[in-house]
């Protein structure tokens, strides 16, 4: 799957480093607000409707609009990432996309049928349940997308703002992929301990001249928690 329509606004002639942080920035945020989005209860099928025109590629019937279905922003930054990035990826995330887009179609395409029925009230509670189904594989596509991103991560741990971003969203993350999931990635990302993570938070900042800005959010820091070498160094002390 491929964005079809040059949106959103990307800052242009990035070095690949910063380029595939920045869009992994992007691409966390976009798909925790799917997340999101699919969370919501509708029970009436116009709302479902509007639901997935949200989910969908809007660009698939205007091509000029500049507002963007879930699936196009997920797939623009996706695009950016993969060309700046050293990863060796099998196309894993562009085909869970794509798998995505088709069954968004096809739930689409079962409300358009429903529609023509006459709205029977049968063919309606067969619809909601189509509904429920498509918002379970959803999520699940989400939570692969999410895991397949950790190649990604990784080749971002030095870049301060990726690693801010993952603690802002801690709450979010940890809400709809499972509790613990950010400080799971974290640990794997710093083995060596929340120490060696403060420390490329703090000299990243540093560098950039914005250790205010590390000083005002480092309660976020310390709101994290696993056990590793750093912490049991503290206790033994």
């Amino acid at each position: 799957m491929r964005s079809l329509h040059p949106w959103p606004i990307f800052p242009t002639n990035l070095e690949p480093h910063a380029a595939r942080a920045l869009s992994l920035q992007f691409l966390m945020q976009e798909l925790i607000c799917t997340l999101e989005s699919l969370e919501e209860n509708h029970l009436e099928i116009e709302a479902i409707s509007g639901a997935l025109e949200k989910f969908l590629l809007f660009s698939l019937e205007n091509p000029l609009s500049q507002k963007g279905g879930s699936l196009d922003k997920l797939c623009f930054y996706s695009e950016i990432l993969l060309k700046n990035s050293l990863v060796d990826e099998d196309e894993g995330i562009p085909i869970l996309l794509e798998d995505l887009r088709v069954k968004t179609l096809s739930m689409r395409s079962k409300i358009s049928l429903y529609r023509k029925s006459g709205h029977r009230s049968q063919n309606k509670e067969a619809i909601l349940h189509e509904w429920d189904k498509f918002v379970q594989e959803a999520r699940d596509g989400m939570r692969n997308i999410f895991d397949s991103l950790f190649l990604f991560f990784k080749e971002s741990r030095e870049d301060e703002n990726f690693l801010f971003l993952l603690i802002e969203l801690r709450e979010r993350i940890n809400r709809h992929l499972g509790p613990k999931t950010t400080e799971t990635v974290l640990a794997r990302l710093f083995p060596q301990g929340i120490c060696t993570l403060r420390a490329a938070l703090y000299n990243g900042y540093a560098r950039r001249g914005f250790l205010d800005f590390y000083t005002r959010n480092e309660q976020l820091i310390d709101a994290l928690e696993w056990e590793d070498s750093c912490s049991l160094n503290a206790l033994k002390r």
